[in-house]
Protein backbone atom coordinates (compact mmCIF):
# COMPACT_ATOMS: atom_id res chain seq x y z
CA UNK A 1 0.00 0.00 0.00
CA UNK A 2 3.05 2.28 0.64
CA UNK A 3 3.28 2.30 -3.63
CA UNK A 4 0.19 3.69 -3.93
CA UNK A 5 0.66 6.46 -1.11
CA UNK A 6 3.25 8.14 -3.32
CA UNK A 7 2.12 6.95 -6.72
CA UNK A 8 2.27 10.12 -9.08
CA UNK A 9 0.54 10.37 -12.63
CA UNK A 10 -0.05 13.16 -14.91
CA UNK A 11 -1.61 12.69 -17.77
CA UNK A 12 -4.47 14.32 -19.14
CA UNK A 13 -7.98 13.84 -17.94
CA UNK A 14 -9.03 12.84 -21.66
CA UNK A 15 -6.33 10.01 -21.91
CA UNK A 16 -6.71 8.74 -18.44
CA UNK A 17 -10.28 8.27 -19.45
CA UNK A 18 -9.43 6.35 -22.32
CA UNK A 19 -6.89 3.92 -21.27
CA UNK A 20 -8.82 3.31 -18.18
CA UNK A 21 -9.63 -0.11 -18.89
CA UNK A 22 -5.77 -0.90 -19.14
CA UNK A 23 -4.95 0.78 -15.83
CA UNK A 24 -8.01 -0.94 -14.40
CA UNK A 25 -6.33 -4.38 -15.46
CA UNK A 26 -3.23 -3.51 -14.49
CA UNK A 27 -4.01 -2.59 -11.15
CA UNK A 28 -6.17 -6.02 -10.69
CA UNK A 29 -3.14 -8.12 -11.80
CA UNK A 30 -1.26 -6.14 -9.33
CA UNK A 31 -3.60 -6.44 -6.33
CA UNK A 32 -4.19 -10.05 -7.07
CA UNK A 33 -0.52 -10.79 -6.98
CA UNK A 34 -0.28 -12.02 -10.48
CA UNK A 35 2.39 -9.47 -11.18
CA UNK A 36 4.92 -8.13 -9.40
CA UNK A 37 5.64 -4.52 -8.56
CA UNK A 38 8.26 -2.81 -9.98
CA UNK A 39 10.52 -2.38 -6.79
CA UNK A 40 14.12 -1.52 -7.36
CA UNK A 41 14.11 -2.47 -11.24
CA UNK A 42 15.30 -0.71 -13.89
CA UNK A 43 13.32 0.01 -17.02
CA UNK A 44 15.60 1.03 -19.87
CA UNK A 45 13.49 4.17 -21.55
CA UNK A 46 13.91 5.40 -25.21
CA UNK A 47 14.34 8.86 -26.60
CA UNK A 48 10.27 8.75 -27.99
CA UNK A 49 9.40 7.59 -24.59
CA UNK A 50 11.36 10.08 -22.35
CA UNK A 51 10.42 12.73 -25.16
CA UNK A 52 6.49 11.84 -24.11
CA UNK A 53 6.74 11.83 -20.57
CA UNK A 54 9.38 14.93 -20.25
CA UNK A 55 6.30 16.91 -23.07
CA UNK A 56 9.19 17.70 -25.16
CA UNK A 57 8.47 16.69 -29.19
CA UNK A 58 11.49 16.09 -31.32
CA UNK A 59 11.67 18.79 -34.09
CA UNK A 60 9.93 18.64 -37.34
CA UNK A 61 12.12 18.17 -40.05
CA UNK A 62 11.54 18.57 -43.95
CA UNK A 63 11.05 16.14 -46.50
CA UNK A 64 13.77 14.95 -48.59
Amino acid sequence: MKMFNSLQVNIPLVEALEQMPIYAKFLKELLTKKRKPLDDDTVDMTEECSALIQRKLPQKKKDP
